[in-house]
């Protein structure tokens, strides 16, 4: 999923590469723009960068977190099974049977 702001700063970037390429080289150096040329893509692709980054980092703590929950559900359930096989005399199968049965339903 890409955000509004990395899709925006994309296609600045994307519309002054087109320009450049459009213009062609020649063009910019005859009127000796290349420095400015050269900065102004250089502050977009930051911005482009910048957005990306701020994108994947909050990708990132939202996968993680829920990858967290998923799994120590699931080390809760296996672990309580264990006690229930040892105390109560549960089988293997009833545990398993159990822990599908309910991580299932919860979704």
């Amino acid at each position: 999923m890409t955000s509004t702001r990395e899709i925006s700063t994309f296609s600045i970037w994307h519309a002054l590469t087109s320009f450049l390429v459009a213009t062609s080289a020649k063009q910019v150096v005859s009127f000796n723009g290349e420095k400015q040329a050269i900065a102004t893509y250089n502050k977009l692709i930051h911005k482009a960068y910048k957005a990306a980054v701020e994108e994947g980092i909050t990708n990132g703590f939202g996968m993680g977190s829920i990858f967290f929950i998923f799994f120590s559900s699931y080390g809760l359930a296996i672990w309580y099974g264990g006690k229930l096989v040892l105390s109560r005399g549960y089988s293997g199968g009833d545990v398993i049977n159990i822990l599908f049965s309910i991580m299932t339903g919860a979704m």
